[in-house]
């Protein structure tokens, strides 16, 4: 498994354990079947190359809340599930494999926009989530 599968599945594992979080999607489905959802969203990577290799990858991390009696209300849940996604990833990740995780944590968010999936609005909050991995190689010149 690369290094890259193996922290996405990590991150996977860590989402679906998220209080409060019904499902967890790879991708945005065409109808959230459960909320509140998470979605793992695109990944980015940043690699500083050497011996000792370190790569960061970013991940986008959705949750969706879906607007059930009133903005207000869809709000609370979120402010909740905020929590409860950071204290979720605030013990990182880590590895049997194909890389050292140096560190992983949230690094951001943004909890302010309502977009519709399927026929259903839902709040959508934004999750910044970066892994930053030492990778031992031989290079040669």
């Amino acid at each position: 498994m690369s290094t890259l599968s193996a922290i996405r599945s990590a991150v996977a594992t860590k989402a679906a354990g998220v209080a409060g979080v019904r499902a967890t999607y790879s991708r945005l489905p065409e109808t959230i079947t459960a909320t509140p959802a998470i979605v793992l969203g695109a990944v980015r990577w940043e690699t500083t190359p050497g011996e000792r290799e370190v790569t960061v990858y970013a991940f986008d991390l959705d949750l969706y809340v879906e607007r059930l009696r009133s903005d207000d209300a869809a709000m609370a849940t979120a402010d909740d599930l905020i929590e409860a996604v950071q204290a979720a990833f605030a013990a990182g990740i880590t590895l049997s494999a194909a890389g050292v995780v140096q560190q992983a944590l949230i690094t951001g968010g943004s909890a302010n926009e309502w977009i519709t999936v399927g026929a259903t609005e839902y709040l959508r909050v934004q999750f910044a989530y970066s892994v930053r991995v030492k990778i031992t190689r031989g290079y040669t010149a």
